[in-house]
């Protein structure tokens, strides 16, 4: 009998199984959601790990090193003016300000308030303002509006107080 001669043998013995695509299965298997979470998992450690050795790279470069030091220092500097709600300024840099930063900034907060007359805040900021340039009269109408609106507001009795002095 010859070996290729598979009449005999196909007639006798079971038929052969085909596989079509063996490798059709391990396509679905090989993408389950475990591995794909891995996968990504690994994906992200690698990008971060890139991202750390870039800044370090960028870091170690004098000038790039030199304009993140200047950025905090402005930042974190004293000098630097900071806005308030209504778009004023007030500067820290100094802890007394002159007759004439005193008129302006009265000047300032008496536009404020004319256009906001409910603004209790403004009304006290003026009460100040004139107590500090030696106006008491302007100084205790503002304050009276203030009461009106609020008597409770922290640091009215404190002014009353060195009103009536």
């Amino acid at each position: 009998m010859n070996k290729r001669d598979t009449s005999l043998s196909n007639k006798t013995t079971s038929p052969r199984q085909r596989v079509y695509l063996p490798q059709f299965t391990r396509l679905f298997s090989a993408l389950s959601p475990k591995r794909v979470f891995f996968i990504a998992i690994k994906s992200i450690a690698w990008i971060l790990l890139l991202f750390l050795i870039g800044t370090n790279i960028a870091l170690s470069h004098h000038e790039v090193a030199l304009y993140f030091e200047n950025t905090i220092r402005k930042i974190l500097s004293k000098n630097t003016t900071q806005t308030n709600v209504l778009g004023t300024t007030n500067e820290a840099s100094r802890a007394i300000p002159t007759i004439e930063e005193l008129k302006q900034q009265y000047a300032h907060w008496e536009k404020i308030v004319n256009e906001l007359p409910d603004y209790r805040d403004g009304h006290f900021t003026l009460a100040t303002l004139a107590y500090q340039l030696g106006d008491i009269n302007a100084s205790l109408e503002h304050l009276m509006k203030v009461k009106q609106m609020d008597p409770n507001f922290p640091g009215l009795i404190q002014l009353e107080k060195l009103l009536e002095q």
